[in-house]
């Protein structure tokens, strides 16, 4: 019941019939998972935290958890622990350049532009996505390099399929910025 009211997006009554099964079985993969899911999409950072560290105890290898308990980190401002857990994920699995991205930009949320600039090459060596385009970008900037970051936002803007179309001005208006200053 408690997975059916997750998927149909009825949140409350999937929390409230997750507690029911964890009250039975604590240990309960799909209710530890959804219980963290629901409560870090309401912004309860801690809370979601301690059902992703249950849930990891029970099956620590599973990557969905890992990436899942690394975003909670990083979007919770545990940064050092973030970098901990996304450079878990690369050792792991090293071929996937979403975990590279991932932790370039939470060096980028520490303003560590260097590490941050060599894990989003790494990333787009492996899968040059759009948004690695656009962090690399960000982070170029932050270390003054504007021809990199122009160079980057342009490759952002080449294929910007599925971003949201304010994020894309934006960008657009910053690459104009960042021109005009390359050519005063």
């Amino acid at each position: 019941l408690g997975h059916t009211y997750f998927v149909t997006g009825r949140q409350k009554e999937a929390f409230e019939a997750m507690q029911k099964v964890l009250a039975f079985n604590p240990r309960y993969m799909d209710a530890l998972t959804a219980c963290a899911v629901i409560t870090d999409g309401q912004g309860k950072k801690e809370e979601a935290r301690e059902y992703f560290r249950r849930a990891l105890e029970v099956e620590p290898e599973n990557k969905f958890l890992r990436m899942s308990y690394a975003l909670n980190l990083a979007t919770g401002g545990k940064i050092a622990e973030a970098v901990a857990a996304y450079t878990g994920l690369i050792k792991d699995y090293p071929d996937e350049g979403i975990h590279y991205q991932y932790l370039g930009i939470v060096y980028g949320m520490a303003g560590n532009y260097e590490d941050a600039i060599t894990n989003l090459e790494k990333a787009i060596s492996l899968n040059p996505t759009p948004i690695a385009y656009l962090n690399l970008a960000v982070a170029l900037k932050g270390t003054g390099d504007i021809a990199g970051a122009v160079r980057n936002f342009e490759l952002y803007l080449e294929n910007p399929e599925g971003e949201d179309e304010a994020k894309i001005r934006s960008v657009r208006a910053e690459l104009e910025n960042l021109k005009r200053r390359l050519n005063s």
